[in-house]
């Protein structure tokens, strides 16, 4: 099954929120597959600051959209 990760779980991860990190990994582990939006990726970059940048793109590296 694939999950559409919304803006609040996106930041809500790279905020380092340890529920949202457990539940996304527990996901992962069970074979699904987790992916977001074109429309979510430019409102977490719209409101990063350069220093996030980094890892927002880690992260976007890791799902589908």
């Amino acid at each position: 099954m694939t999950y559409l990760l919304d803006t609040t779980v996106l930041i809500a991860h790279l905020r380092g929120d340890p529920l949202i990190r457990e539940r996304l990994l527990s996901l992962l582990r069970a074979g699904h597959t987790l992916a977001t939006s074109a429309v979510n990726v430019a409102e977490v970059l719209r409101g990063a600051t350069a220093s996030e940048h980094k890892a927002i793109k880690a992260l976007l590296r890791r799902l589908h959209y």
